[in-house]
């Protein structure tokens, strides 16, 4: 997974360069490699599902070739090869809307989404109220472009022809983007009723819930993933956490939480501060002044940096 790995690598830089944002780029970190992960495997399972369906129907066999020679590129990441099949598969059998589909899902993948998005349309008008697949895929183009309102929009109709988990979780993640937070928290909600031990959605859910100043749901859906996925609590869910806990004035549990994100990630500054000022807050002056020092001598090193 190169790309989901570069999108992480760019996005843990990112997150520790400007900590002060510490909500969206949190939201983005959990999210974006979670969805990636489940858009792929999506993908590769549609994928199969027409490789199947030109298989037992009864189209031409060039076509069906140069679009299961193209799936096969593309499992492979060849995206360019891939397209040059799907390309030859609609010189031969114009009005193939799989090929139209796949090719629309090989240049998502370039993140050629104005042509990614103008193969789906076409997909869908071949083939209209049929599958949902292309108006997800579709939605997720729209995402990338930061069309929130016709990402909602494809999203909703995917739901409408079959109300998957991951159709309502890209759903509320749309509608966070457009500060729809109640909107979002419905979504995320269903997506937790129809798989319920997932620890990203209770994490999304929560940070839409700090928005709204929900914090008892708030800290109940970070306790929750936590206890979902252990293994994989990381140094902003820690403070995510903590920064719940400060905020229904549980002064002792939020300190214990900085101190575990300090613990993975020595150099979170916000985290030391949050702290030092609880210390000071419950009488342990000199070490919360300790802590304080120490998040302005971070903060210095990561200015002098940028």
């Amino acid at each position: 997974m190169l790309a989901e790995s570069k999108i992480i690598n760019f996005l843990i830089q990112l997150n520790r360069n400007n900590r002060s944002s510490f909500m969206p780029s949190f939201a983005l970190l959990c999210s974006i490699s979670y969805i990636y992960r489940k858009y792929i495997i999506m993908k590769r399972i549609f994928y199969l599902i027409i490789v199947l369906s030109i298989t037992f129907v009864g189209c031409s066999p060039n076509p069906r070739k140069y679009v299961e020679r193209g799936i096969d590129k593309f499992a492979h990441k060849d995206f360019e090869g891939a397209i040059l099949d799907y390309n030859k598969a609609l010189e031969i059998n114009p009005e193939f809307s799989d090929a139209f589909y796949c090719r629309g899902s090989a240049k998502d993948d370039l993140k050629d989404y104005m042509g990614a998005i103008s193969d789906y349309n076409k997909a869908i008008e071949l083939n209209p109220n049929k599958e949902a697949e292309p108006y997800f895929s579709r939605g997720v183009a729209k995402r990338h472009l930061e069309d929130y309102n016709g990402a909602i929009d494809d999203y909703t109709k995917a739901i409408e022809l079959n109300p998957k988990y991951t159709y309502y979780y890209f759903r509320g993640f749309a509608k966070d983007h457009l500060q729809d937070y109640q909107g979002a928290i419905d979504d995320y909600t269903k997506a937790i009723e129809l798989d319920p031990e997932d620890a990203n959605v209770y994490y999304d859910r929560g940070l839409a819930k700090d928005h709204l100043q929900d914090y008892h749901g708030e800290l109940d859906d970070f306790t929750k993933a936590f206890e979902l996925d252990p293994e994989n609590v990381d140094a902003d869910n820690y403070y995510n956490r903590g920064s719940a806990k400060e905020h229904l004035k549980y002064y002792l549990g939020a300190m214990d939480d900085y101190t575990e994100a300090i613990d993975i990630d020595p150099q979170f500054s916000k985290a030391y501060h949050n702290r030092g000022m609880l210390k000071i807050k419950i009488g342990l002056k000199d070490s919360g002044d300790s802590d304080l020092s120490k998040a302005a001598e971070l903060d210095s090193i990561s200015l002098g940096r940028n």
